[in-house]
């Protein structure tokens, strides 16, 4: 049994001992830094910082929503977004109620929401002011510790019904 201590053999074995013991500790690394960057990023969002928000993607990163059509690119759009969320609705808040994360990718679970006080011009009346709370999604790819996919889920439907979208006849 000892014949693993032959000078030939060492060959074999240090590659696998770096692969049982090193990599594993080098995943689970990155894995805890992009959980730390989600409560960052959130907490920037809660902070109202689009600035902030747009620092923690890549500057070719892409966004999907089903809040607009298409897929968005960049810091800017990311900072234009956000900026609109903010305006939007001034006290807006996300709660982050769940992360699951790997060494390249993290998926957030989320409730949302907030008093519509300041809708766009081209906003429905009936908006104005009313209240919602959401549950969201978003999955971020993230390479060389910036985000370079981000694509959210939230349910339009309630979203609609909170703002009063099905009391109008």
């Amino acid at each position: 049994m000892l014949y693993l201590y032959k000078k030939h053999h060492m060959k074999y074995l240090l590659p696998a001992l770096f692969c049982i013991v090193l990599l594993p500790a080098a995943y689970a690394q990155k894995t805890t830094a992009n959980v730390e960057m989600m409560h960052s990023l959130f907490n920037a969002i809660n902070q109202h910082d689009s600035i902030a928000v747009a620092g923690f993607f890549a500057d070719s990163a892409k966004l999907e929503s089903p809040n607009w059509e298409g897929t968005q690119t960049g810091k800017q759009a990311v900072t234009t977004i956000y900026s609109r969320y903010f305006k939007g609705t001034p006290d807006i808040k996300y709660d982050i109620t769940n992360i699951i994360a790997t060494d390249d990718a993290v998926v957030v679970e989320y409730t949302f929401g907030g008093k519509f006080s300041n809708p766009e011009a081209s906003s429905p009346a009936y908006m104005l002011n009313k209240i919602y709370s959401l549950k969201g999604s978003t999955r971020f790819n993230i390479s060389n510790n910036k985000i370079t996919t981000s694509v959210s889920y939230f349910d339009q439907v309630a979203f609609l019904r909170q703002v009063g979208f099905f009391d109008q006849h």
